[in-house]
């Protein structure tokens, strides 16, 4: 009887420890469970995701909203921008600090006069001359002409098609000013010795304007086409033209 007690418990103990085991680790199951599920459910979404999106790009065409037909070039943007603020910070420091100290300093004499148009006359001059300049022209399409840039071009070109425009010029303080106007309300002018080359009737605009809101943008400088130039606007625009000769 001896012999047979301690083998018996031998056993009652390794069976005691697989039950302790089995028991603890189907207790940390539903909490394992707990955890993964989510962590799994998050990444079968993703997943998904992903290629349902890939799938809806592969399958929709190129879109072109609204493009840009015309754009002056980065450089000579820059330039004219440039160029209003130095006029501007040139006239606010001779009108403000070197006029006023000849004032104290003369009182009313020609070299005050002389410092307050040096201050006025760069400002007015750089405004004059650079204020028609066009940095960017953009056509509102139809959502039919927006799928190519062959669809754009026939659009643009074609007889019966009179697209909004959105003309970008440059303010006195070198900030964008948009203004918009149908193809046909543009004619050719030459006028500011050459510096505008289009124009519109700003008359309806000025009429519905109060006194205190800046005057509508009527004259226009783009820039002459080029054999390099692979832009929408030289042939639309000469494409209008032909239309209007062709109505006479």
């Amino acid at each position: 009887m001896m012999l047979i007690k301690p083998s018996n418990i031998i056993r009652l103990n390794l069976v005691t420890r697989r039950h302790i085991v089995t028991s603890g680790t189907a207790s940390i199951r539903p909490l394992l469970r707990l955890k993964t599920q989510p962590l799994l459910l998050s990444r079968f979404i993703k997943t998904t995701s992903t290629k349902t999106e890939g799938l809806k790009t592969s399958q929709q065409p190129s879109v072109h909203q609204n493009p840009g037909i015309y754009h002056a070039g980065t450089l000579k943007i820059t330039f004219v921008g440039w160029l209003k603020l130095f006029s501007l910070f040139l006239g606010a420091f001779v009108g403000f600090v070197v006029t006023p100290a000849y004032y104290d300093k003369e009182g009313l004499s020609p070299t005050v006069a002389r410092t307050a148009f040096c201050a006025i006359a760069p400002l007015v001059l750089v405004t004059y001359i650079t204020s028609p300049f066009v940095t960017f022209i953009r056509a509102r399409l139809p959502p039919f002409a927006r799928q190519s840039a062959e669809a754009s071009k026939r659009y643009l070109q074609s007889p019966t098609s009179n697209p909004m425009l959105e003309i970008m010029t440059l303010s006195f303080i070198g900030k964008p000013r948009t203004t918009i106007v149908r193809l046909s309300e543009l004619e050719p002018a030459n006028k500011r010795f050459g510096l505008v080359n289009i124009t519109r009737d700003t008359a309806a605009d000025n009429a519905t304007r109060k006194w205190y809101m800046f005057k509508p943008v009527g004259n226009f400088y783009i820039l002459p086409s080029q054999k390099s130039e692979r832009s929408l606007w030289y042939s639309t625009w000469e494409s209008e033209l032909a239309r209007r000769q062709h109505r006479r």
